[in-house]
């Protein structure tokens, strides 16, 4: 768990930085076709080392912090190229509280990270941890997760015994892609946490509704044990 001390320290450093930024910056740019130089000039703004985004979050690297990302959520989208937003509002899965805040894909996957750590003791080390650091003078709420070595879509194929890729094809053909875990990821779920675990994982995003689970959203953590790495789902 992050100690309160470290997440004062991180609201310290982050805060300070993300003041430039307003809510009409966290908007999904995916219809503007300048959307690349729009999240460039938020890093160069903000004095990240580099960031990443996708339909539901912004993600900055800032060399000051060697064990976590720093993860802010896109609010809202572009309605049909125009200049009028429209807020997301389903962020929100049943049986887990998001901070009575639907448009917060970021606080959502924080509240599930406090579910699994409050009623799933053994499937906390498959889950990026995910904290709440605070919310700038501009009411952007800002959030600190586990650095991971790389996602899925970005690294080599690591090898998978046998036996687990066995395991792997049976659930895939009883069960289909739950959440949208593909055959290999599975199997490297079979190889590190074993049967039990992975079953139990299986179910609890089933129940849960938790979809997305795409290689992007899947990676190695500093162990080189696979994890889920961005675990909110997406409903726009």
């Amino acid at each position: 768990m992050l100690s309160q001390d470290a997440q004062e320290e991180i609201f310290k450093i982050v805060n300070e930085k993300l003041k430039i930024l307003y809510p009409s910056d966290c908007y999904d740019e995916d219809y503007n076709e300048d959307s690349e130089t729009h999240y460039e000039d938020l890093m160069y703004a903000v004095g990240a080392d580099d960031i990443s985004w996708g339909a539901s979050k912004i993600v900055f690297w800032f060399g000051e912090l060697k064990d976590y990302v720093i993860k802010i959520p896109i609010i809202g989208r572009y309605d049909d190229y125009e200049e009028d937003y429209m807020d997301y509002n389903n962020a929100q899965h049943d049986n887990i509280d998001c901070f009575n805040n639907k448009n917060d894909y970021c606080g959502l996957e924080c509240s599930i990270y406090s579910f699994v750590c409050n009623h799933y003791d053994n499937l906390v080390p498959c889950f990026t941890a995910s904290y709440y650091i605070g919310t700038t003078d501009h009411g952007i709420p800002f959030y600190a997760c586990e650095r991971m070595k790389s996602s899925i879509s970005h690294s080599r194929r690591v090898k998978v015994s046998e036996n687990s890729k066995s395991k792997a094809r049976l659930a895939y053909d009883t069960y289909g892609a739950v959440g949208g875990l593909d055959e290999y990821i599975l199997g490297l779920f079979y190889e590190h946490y074993g049967e039990e675990t992975v079953y139990e994982l299986l179910n609890f995003i089933y129940n849960y509704g938790i979809d997305d689970l795409h290689s992007g959203n899947v990676g190695f953590n500093q162990d080189d044990k696979v994890v889920l790495i961005d675990y909110c789902g997406f409903y726009d």
